[in-house]
């Protein structure tokens, strides 16, 4: 009884925290990315998930990777989502994630030593992207 009440417990906080997916403007895509590291195995794992303002699912992408740090992983498939946006010819797009030095970093074109030749390459191909933002 005692393990049960317990798992009601963890559920109902996990409930109240929810997160809640945004939608893009209308005539937006936004593309969620995530990536998880195992630094025992320097390996990685990416996903990103394309969707427009109504929800609709349009695409998506997911892949191992090779990486040394956990914010490495998420640059690459902030590139590689970019990638796959300028393929489609998207002229508008919202990249979403949940790392906030990532995104600070690509919106204010900061520099970090670990990952700069990608987040360089990330800004590249966003400029030739007419509309491109990271939120």
């Amino acid at each position: 009884m005692a393990e049960e009440s317990t798992k009601t417990s963890i559920n109902e906080r996990r409930a109240g925290s929810r997160v809640t997916w945004r939608p893009p403007l209308t005539g937006w895509v936004k593309c969620n990315i995530d990536a998880v590291f195992v630094k025992a195995h320097s390996t990685g794992a990416i996903a990103a998930v394309f969707g427009d303002h109504t929800g609709n699912l349009l695409s998506g992408l997911n892949s191992t990777t090779a990486a040394s740090l956990q914010l490495a992983a998420k640059v690459l498939v902030v590139r590689a989502s970019l990638i796959m946006a300028k393929n489609f010819e998207l002229q508008k797009i919202i990249i979403g994630s949940d790392s906030l030095i990532l995104i600070q970093a690509l919106k204010s074109q900061a520099s970090i030593a670990e990952i700069q030749v990608i987040l360089k390459d990330i800004l590249d191909i966003a400029r030739s992207i007419p509309n491109c933002g990271f939120t």
